[in-house]
C-alpha cells in the first residue's frame, strides 16, 4: 500500500516566501474556565457504550493512544468563547489588539464544511471587526500549516498588510462518536492563537549564543502543503467518511448526530508515509549550517502512529531529534503544532532536550485528513523556522 509519496513534485514549497516571523503562540490548554481533563477510566467506560467491546483496560488505552488525559470543553463553554479568550491572551501576553491585525485566519474543524465560517462571522460580530477580516477554515489535522500558507498568500498579494492572526479553535467532542474507539481515546479539545509579523527587508540577524528567551520569535523559512490521491481498498473501505447515526456524547449521553469514521489501517499506514515525506522534502528544502540542531515538531495523532513515524524517520534522519506532548494533551487536531510553540522550552524539557537555542532549526509536520475530499485523499504539509 504505498502512496509514491517521494515523487518530487508531490510536495512543492512555497517559492517567494515574504519576510516573516512567527511573534508569539498562546494556548488556553492551561487557562482555568475553558476546558476540563479527561482520563483513560473515563474513556474505557465510554469506549463500552451500547454494548460494544470497548478498550480492554487503562493498560490497551496508554499503550495505543499514549495519552494519559485529554481535554473537554466544560459545560456552557461555546467555540465563540475560545476565540474571546484567546483574543483576551493576546493582549495579556503580547500587548496585542483586536484592531491591530490586518486578518484573523480561523481553523475550525467540523463535519459540516460550514461550521468555521459560521464561527468566523460570529467572531467578527463579537469582536467588532467587519466581517470579511476573519475568515474560518475546515481544515483538520493540518490546519496550522494550512493557516501559514494562506497568511503568506495573503502578505504577498497585499504588501500594506503588518500582522495576520491565526487561531485554532478545536472542539473534536461535537462531531465524534464517545463509543467510536477509532477516535474516542485520541481526541481533544484545544485553542491556540500565533502571530504572524512582516519584518524587515533584511533578515534579523541571528541572536548570541546560547539558549533563547522562553517566548522566542522564529522566522519562517520554508513551507509546503499538498492534498494526495491515496490507494484504498474498495469503494466501500473509504479513509474517512461522515455519517449522521445515533451516538453517544464525551459525556456519555445518547445523542443523534453527524459523526466522523474513519478506515484505521489505511490511515495509519498513509499518516506514517506522508509526514516522512513531509520531513524529506523540508530537509531538502533548507541545507543544514553545521552542527546546526533539527528540532522536529509533528502533527501527533495517536501514539501509535507517532512511535512509528518516530522510529521510520529516525532510521532516515538519525541526526533529527523528535519533541512530542501526545501525553498531556492527546490529539487536538490543528492545535497539535501551536500548542507545542506556546510551551516550547517545556516541551523540550519533557522530551530530556536542551531548551531552544539560536542555531536550531525547527520542523513542524503534518498529515491528516483532506477535508474536502475525505474517501480518498489526505493531506501532509510542513513548515521551516528559525530563532529571529
Amino acid at each position: 500500500m504505498k502512496s509514491k509519496s517521494d515523487h518530487p513534485a508531490v510536495l512543492p514549497p512555497v517559492e517567494r516566501l515574504p519576510n516573516l516571523r512567527l511573534a508569539g503562540a498562546v494556548s488556553l490548554a492551561d487557562s482555568p474556565g475553558f476546558f476540563q481533563p479527561l482520563g483513560n477510566e473515563a474513556i474505557l467506560g465510554l469506549s463500552r457504550q451500547g454494548d460494544r467491546q470497548g478498550f480492554r483496560d487503562l493498560a490497551t488505552i496508554q499503550r495505543l493512544t499514549g495519552i494519559r488525559s485529554r481535554r473537554l470543553l466544560r459545560p456552557g463553554i461555546t467555540p465563540l468563547r475560545l476565540i474571546q479568550g484567546l483574543w483576551q491572551r493576546l493582549q495579556q501576553d503580547f500587548g496585542r489588539t483586536v484592531d491591530g491585525c490586518d486578518r484573523v485566519l480561523l481553523c475550525h474543524s467540523h463535519v459540516d464544511p460550514a461550521a468555521a465560517q459560521r464561527l468566523a462571522t460570529s467572531a467578527a460580530g463579537q469582536l467588532g471587526l467587519p466581517a470579511d477580516r476573519v475568515l474560518g477554515s475546515n481544515f483538520g489535522c493540518t490546519g496550522f500549516v494550512q493557516l501559514l500558507c494562506e497568511a503568506v498568500e495573503l502578505f504577498s498579494r497585499h504588501p500594506e498588510m503588518q500582522r495576520i492572526a491565526l487561531l485554532t479553535a478545536e472542539t473534536p467532542e461535537t462531531w465524534h462518536c464517545s463509543a467510536d474507539r477509532a477516535f474516542c481515546g485520541i481526541v481533544g479539545a484545544g485553542a491556540t492563537a500565533v502571530l504572524l509579523e512582516r519584518l524587515a527587508a533584511e533578515p534579523p540577524e541571528r541572536p548570541a549564543t546560547g539558549s533563547i528567551s522562553p517566548r522566542p520569535t522564529w522566522r519562517l523559512t520554508g513551507l509546503s502543503r499538498a492534498d494526495l490521491c491515496l490507494p484504498i481498498r474498495s469503494a466501500d473501505a473509504p479513509l474517512f467518511f461522515v455519517e449522521t447515526t445515533d451516538a453517544f456524547s464525551f459525556r456519555g449521553e445518547p445523542v443523534r448526530r453527524s459523526v466522523m469514521r474513519m478506515q484505521a489501517e489505511d490511515v495509519f499506514v498513509h499518516g506514517i508515509e506522508l509526514m516522512q515525506l513531509a520531513l524529506r522534502r523540508a530537509l531538502r528544502a533548507r541545507p543544514l549550517r553545521p552542527g546546526q540542531r533539527v528540532l522536529v515538531l509533528p502533527h501527533q495523532p495517536s501514539g501509535k502512529l507517532l512511535r512509528a513515524f518516530i522510529a521510520a524517520a529516525r532510521r532516515e534522519f538519525p541526526d533529527c531529534q523528535f519533541l512530542e506532548n501526545l501525553e498531556h494533551h492527546g490529539n487536538c487536531i490543528s492545535c497539535t503544532i501551536p500548542q507545542q510553540l506556546s510551551e516550547l522550552a517545556e516541551v523540550c524539557h519533557r522530551n530530556s532536550l536542551p531548551p531552544p537555542g539560536p542555531d536550531d532549526l525547527l520542523i513542524a509536520v503534518t498529515a491528516g485528513i483532506c477535508m474536502h475530499r475525505r474517501h480518498d485523499h489526505m493531506a501532509c504539509g510542513y513548515a521551516l523556522l528559525e530563532p529571529c
